[in-house]
C-alpha cells in the first residue's frame, strides 16, 4: 500500500496496559507499537480489544469485542478458553462481533497482537473482506501448547506441536484435550497459512519462526522500543538494590533469582531485592508462588526481599529508576523482554540470561553481564561484581542507554513499522 491516501490500520489485542486487569510484556509491546503507528504519516489507527476495566482515553478509536466467555460462568469459561488455546483457536461470538466492527471501520490492514481470548478468529474475518493480516509473534503459542518451546524438564524443545505434546503441555488431566492435541498443528496451520506477514521482536525469534514455516519470506523484524521519554531522572537510586520483574512462573526464573540473592547476601549483607510480581496466585502458578514463599522463608530472606504485587505502570517505572541493578532471568527462548529494554532505557546495569533474543539486545560486557540461565551461582557472581564496583555499574548504565538508542529508537521502530505496513 504505497498510496498517499489515508490507510486505516486496525490493531487487535486482548488487553491494554492499565486498562485491563491482566496484562504483561506482550501487551506493553503491542501498546507501544499502536502508539508508534499513530505517528506514521497517512495512517489512521483503530484498536479492538476485550472489555476494559475503565474507559480507554487515547489518540485512537477503541472498540470492545465480545467473546464466548463473556456469556458463561467463570469455570465453564475457563474450559472454553482452554479449548480455544489448545485445539481450535476460533470464537464464534468474537467472529460476529468483529464482522460488525469491520463493516463500520473498513480497515486496509489488520495488525493482530496477542489474542488468546479473542482467538485467531480475526484472520478468518479479515479474509472474508480481503484485508491483509499481520500477526505479531510475542510468544510461541502458535507453535506450542505451553507457548514456551520447553519440555516438562524445562529443556528447549524445537519439535513444535505434535502428538508428543500430550505428555508435556499444560492440559493437566483433561483427557479429551490431550487426545485432540495430536491434531493441533494441522488446525493452527490452517489459520497461519492465511496470514500475510508475521512480525517478531528479535532475530532469534525470527529464526525459530522461519524454522517452523520453512521460510523467512513473511517474517518482519520490529524491535523493542526505547522508553527514554518516560523516564523520571529525579527518583534517587537506592544503594545495593536489585530489581526483578516477572510473572510468578517457573520459566521466568524466580527460583533462580531467590537462590542467587542468597549468595549475594553472603558478600553484600545490606543488599535488598525488590520483586514485582504480576498477579500472584491468579494468572500466575499459585503452587510455584507458594514454593517461592517457602524458599524465601527457608533461606531466611524475608527481611531482605520486598515483594510488590501487581504494580501499575508508573510504580514499575519507579522501581526500575530506584534500582542499582536490574536482573532478567528468563528460562526460555524469550524473544526480547520489555523489562530488559526498559532497564536499558533507564541506564541501569543489568545481569540477564544468555538465551533467546536477550544477547541481541545486550552483548556481554556491553551494558551489563550475561549469565547461564539455570545457574544461581553465575547470576550471584555477576551481581556481586557490579554492586561492588560503582564505576562499573555507571559505565554499564551509560553503554545501555547508547545501545538501546541504536537498537530501538523511535526512528528505527517507525521505519520497521512502515516496512511492515507496505503491501
Amino acid at each position: 500500500m504505497k498510496s498517499n491516501k489515508i490507510q486505516k490500520i486496525l490493531h487487535i489485542t486482548d488487553a491494554l496496559p492499565d486498562y485491563h486487569s491482566v496484562w504483561g510484556g506482550a501487551e506493553k509491546v503491542a501498546f507501544r507499537q499502536i502508539k508508534m503507528s499513530i505517528t506514521l504519516n497517512n495512517f489512521k489507527v483503530f484498536v479492538v480489544g476485550t472489555k476494559p476495566s475503565k474507559r480507554v482515553e487515547e489518540n485512537f478509536n477503541f472498540f470492545s469485542i465480545l467473546t464466548t466467555e463473556s456469556f458463561l460462568p467463570p469455570k465453564i469459561g475457563q474450559l472454553v478458553s482452554a479449548f480455544k488455546n489448545q485445539i481450535i483457536p476460533f470464537d464464534l461470538i468474537s467472529f460476529f462481533s468483529l464482522l460488525y466492527i469491520l463493516l463500520k471501520i473498513r480497515p486496509h490492514i489488520i495488525h493482530l497482537h496477542k489474542t488468546a481470548k479473542i482467538s485467531l478468529t480475526p484472520i478468518i474475518a479479515a479474509k472474508l473482506f480481503k484485508i491483509p493480516v499481520i500477526l505479531a509473534i510475542y510468544d510461541y503459542w502458535y507453535f506450542c501448547p505451553n507457548r514456551l518451546l520447553i519440555d516438562k524438564q524445562a529443556n528447549p524443545c524445537y519439535r513444535f506441536h505434535g502428538q508428543w505434546c500430550k505428555n508435556c503441555s499444560s492440559l493437566e488431566n483433561r483427557s479429551l484435550l490431550k487426545f485432540l492435541s495430536i491434531f493441533r498443528r494441522k488446525i493452527f496451520d490452517l489459520f497461519l497459512s492465511k496470514v500475510d506477514r508475521f512480525s517478531v521482536l528479535s532475530g532469534s525469534s525470527g529464526d525459530l519462526a522461519a524454522k517452523y514455516f520453512g521460510s523467512k519470506n513473511k517474517i518482519f523484524l520490529v524491535r523493542q522500543l526505547s522508553i527514554s521519554k518516560e523516564i523520571n531522572r529525579s527518583v534517587p537510586i537506592e544503594p545495593n538494590s536489585i530489581f526483578f520483574n516477572a510473572w510468578m512462573l517457573p520459566h521466568k526464573g524466580v527460583h533462580i533469582v531467590v537462590r542467587a540473592f542468597f549468595e549475594v547476601l553472603k558478600k553484600i549483607p545490606q543488599a535488598k531485592l525488590y520483586m514485582a510480581v504480576k498477579d500472584a496466585g491468579n494468572y500466575s502458578d499459585n503452587n510455584y508462588y507458594q514454593e517461592i514463599i517457602r524458599l524465601i522463608k527457608e533461606l531466611n530472606l524475608k527481611n531482605n526481599i520486598v515483594i510488590i504485587e501487581k504494580p501499575d505502570h508508573q510504580e514499575y517505572l519507579n522501581l526500575i529508576s530506584r534500582a542499582n541493578i536490574v536482573v532478567v532471568v528468563e528460562q526460555w527462548e524469550n524473544m526480547a523482554p520489555t523489562t530488559l529494554a526498559d532497564a536499558m532505557s533507564f541506564g541501569k546495569a543489568i545481569v540477564a540470561s544468555n538465551i533467546g533474543g536477550l544477547p541481541e539486545m545486550m552483548k556481554n560486557g556491553d551494558g551489563g553481564l550475561l549469565a547461564n540461565p539455570k545457574d544461581p551461582q553465575d547470576f550471584a557472581a555477576k551481581i556481586i561484581k557490579i554492586l561492588s564496583d560503582s564505576s562499573l555499574a555507571e559505565e554499564f548504565g551509560q553503554r545501555a542507554i547508547k545501545n538501546i538508542g541504536e537498537y530501538g529508537s523511535e526512528d528505527i521502530i517507525k521505519k520497521q513499522l512502515l516496512s511492515l505496513y507496505q503491501f
